[in-house]
């Protein structure tokens, strides 16, 4: 019988931790309300640009294009509006033949 009480026990355990846990699952907390939650939008890229030329690696006899795009990422805070933005360079070699 003691078993059996441990047993349902644990399990009222478990079924009170798999509530409470998506409270806690929060994301980044903005830091100038302090009650936000902050989340990210759609990740936008600008056009790739070419930049440069560097002699190809499978034919010398041609250039292959030096390319960069910009990646901006945006969090938005929930509860005041306030947005973080923050842009970061790609690059890729392109070849064409």
């Amino acid at each position: 019988m003691r078993n059996k009480g441990i047993v349902v026990a644990l399990l009222i355990l478990l079924m009170v931790a798999a509530i409470a846990l998506p409270a806690f699952a929060r994301g980044p907390i903005c830091e100038r309300c302090d009650e936000g939650e902050l989340k990210q939008k759609p990740t936008v890229y600008t056009p790739w640009e070419t930049i440069d030329f560097t002699i190809c690696q499978k034919n010398p006899n041609y250039n292959d294009k030096k390319q960069q795009r910009f990646a901006i990422r945006t969090w938005t805070c929930n509860n005041c509006g306030v947005s973080e933005v923050i842009s970061t360079t790609e690059y890729r070699i392109l070849c064409e033949h």
